[in-house]
C-alpha cells in the first residue's frame, strides 16, 4: 500500500507540478553526475560527498573519509534575431563545448567535526558568433571560466543539526572579441579593426551551510554563497595599428596594444532544499535557488 501511494504522487509531481522553467545565464551547478540527474536536488539530500558543493553541513551525515571527481560536458546552443532596414536575420552560435570538472574529498576527524575539500566551478561558459554579424561591434566571441577552491569545516552539533563554513578561493579567466569600425588615415579605406581582451584574476568569498535531519523520512538544507570580487589583468591587442579617422567622432578605443585591468563582479547565491524519503529506494527533493 506504501508502494502505491508513493507511486501516486509521483505520477502527481509529474503531471500537476510543472513550472517553467528559467535560464541561468553563466552560473552553473553541474557539481556531480548525481546532482545534475536529480536537477541540483542535493541540498536537502546530503547522500554522498558532492554535498560540499550544494550544501557542505551534509558531509556530517558521511563517516571516515569520501572522495569523488568527474568532469561536466556542456554544448551551449542558441541564436540571435536582428532586425534591421532590410529586414530580419538570424544568427547561430558557433557550436562549442565546456569543461566543468569537479572534486572532492571528506575526512570525519571525530563525533562533531569533519573536514572537506572541493574543487569546482560556480560561474563559466561563453558564446561565438560570425565575426560579420550585425552584433559585432559589441562582440563576436566572450568566454568567462572560474574554478572554486573551497576549504570546509563542518560541525555536527546534535543528532539535527550541522552546520559548516568554507572559504571560496577563486580564480577567474575572461576574454572578450570585438570588430572596431575603422577608418585608416591616409588611404581612407574602411573596415573593421579586430580587437581582443583577456585577463586573469583571484578573488575570495564564503560559503555557509546548515542541514538539519527531522526523521528518518524528512530533511532540509540551506546553503549560502557569497559575492566573489576579481580584480583582472591581462592585455588589448589589435589586428591592426594605425590612427583611425571615425575614432574621436564615435567615441572607439585606440588601435594601440596595452595593458588592462578589469573589475568582475560574481553574484551570491542561496539555495533551500527540502527532502522526503518515504521507501529506503525512493525518495523527493523540492527545493529552490
Amino acid at each position: 500500500m506504501n508502494a502505491l501511494r508513493a507511486a501516486c504522487l509521483a505520477l502527481a509531481l509529474v503531471f500537476c507540478c510543472t513550472p517553467p522553467a528559467w535560464g541561468e545565464g553563466f552560473a552553473l551547478n553541474e557539481w556531480s553526475a548525481r546532482g545534475v540527474a536529480l536537477a541540483n536536488g542535493l541540498v536537502g539530500r546530503a547522500d554522498d560527498v558532492s554535498t560540499l558543493a550544494y550544501n557542505a553541513a551534509g558531509i556530517t551525515r558521511l563517516p571516515g573519509t569520501h572522495v569523488m571527481g568527474g568532469l561536466a560536458f556542456i554544448a551551449p546552443s542558441g541564436s540571435v534575431e536582428t532586425r534591421r532596414a532590410d529586414g530580419t536575420r538570424s544568427t547561430a552560435a558557433k557550436p562549442n563545448t565546456w569543461t566543468a570538472p569537479h572534486a572532492y574529498i571528506s575526512h570525519q576527524l571525530n563525533d562533531t567535526v569533519w573536514l572537506g575539500m572541493g574543487v569546482f566551478s560556480r560561474f563559466g561558459l561563453g558564446n561565438s558568433y560570425s565575426g560579420n554579424w550585425s552584433g559585432r561591434y559589441n562582440m563576436y566571441d566572450v568566454g568567462v571560466q572560474t574554478i572554486s577552491f573551497v576549504p570546509t569545516l563542518a560541525l555536527k552539533l546534535n543528532e539535527m543539526f550541522s552546520v559548516s563554513a568554507g572559504l571560496d578561493i577563486m580564480h577567474g579567466h575572461m576574454y572578450l572579441g570585438t570588430k572596431i569600425p575603422t577608418v585608416a588615415a591616409g588611404t581612407f579605406r574602411r573596415f573593421d579593426n579586430d580587437m581582443q581582451l583577456e585577463g586573469d584574476g583571484w578573488g575570495v568569498g564564503a560559503h555557509l551551510g546548515l542541514h538539519m535531519r527531522l526523521n528518518e523520512q524528512w530533511s532540509v538544507g540551506l546553503s549560502y554563497k557569497s559575492q566573489v570580487t576579481m580584480h583582472l589583468t591581462g592585455d588589448v591587442q589589435f589586428d591592426w595599428h594605425g590612427d583611425n579617422l571615425a575614432r574621436r567622432q564615435a567615441h572607439l578605443p585606440e588601435a594601440r596594444d596595452c595593458d588592462a585591468e578589469a573589475t568582475l563582479q560574481l553574484p551570491d547565491s542561496l539555495a533551500l532544499g527540502v527532502a522526503f524519503k518515504p521507501l529506503d529506494n525512493l525518495s523527493f527533493e523540492a527545493g529552490a535557488t
